[in-house]
């Protein structure tokens, strides 16, 4: 939404500045003195930079398993994917040039996490597809745990309920 304002939106625009110095759009208060909250209902999407396009798409459609759906005439290259049944989807962006990322697969550094049906099997899959990773069953999280680098150096965790 670009700032406009269902009718009868009894809401005032507000020129103060939140906690982090963001400017307030509303005065933020409702009838009653009760102050709203952004609910948000789930991730959409995840957009991540990659540099080659084709080497991303194989390695995402063939290895990760994704759905490539359709996506926008931008006036930049890119793909998207589906993940999962819920319509939460993963965004690959063309951008010149490499990404930060210059070491091994670091399990603290940026990444986007996607659940997977199985440990065991996702772990075989990529074994069998050459693709390094480290994997930790017992993770103090309480979900088992794969992490491993895309064909640009993006963190993946695939992890999997206990």
């Amino acid at each position: 939404m670009s700032g406009s304002r269902a009718a009868g939106d009894s809401k005032k625009p507000s020129n103060q500045r939140g906690r982090l110095g963001a400017v307030l759009c509303y005065d933020g208060v409702k009838k009653g003195g009760e102050r709203e909250m952004i609910h948000p209902e789930g991730i959409h999407h995840v957009s991540i930079i990659v540099t080659d396009l084709e080497k991303a798409r194989a390695f995402y459609s063939e290895i990760i398993g994704l759905q490539e759906i359709k996506r926008p005439d931008f006036d930049f290259p890119g793909t998207w994917y589906a993940i999962g049944p819920n319509g939460q989807q993963l965004h690959l962006i063309v951008h010149e040039g490499q990404t930060k990322r210059t070491g091994g697969i670091d399990t603290r550094d940026g990444h986007f996490a996607l659940r997977v049906t199985s440990f065991d099997d996702t772990l075989a899959w990529l074994e069998s597809h050459s693709v390094p990773c480290k994997a930790n069953r017992e993770s103090i999280t309480g979900f088992a745990q794969i992490f491993l680098l895309d064909p640009d150096r993006n963190v993946i965790e695939l992890n999997v309920a206990r």
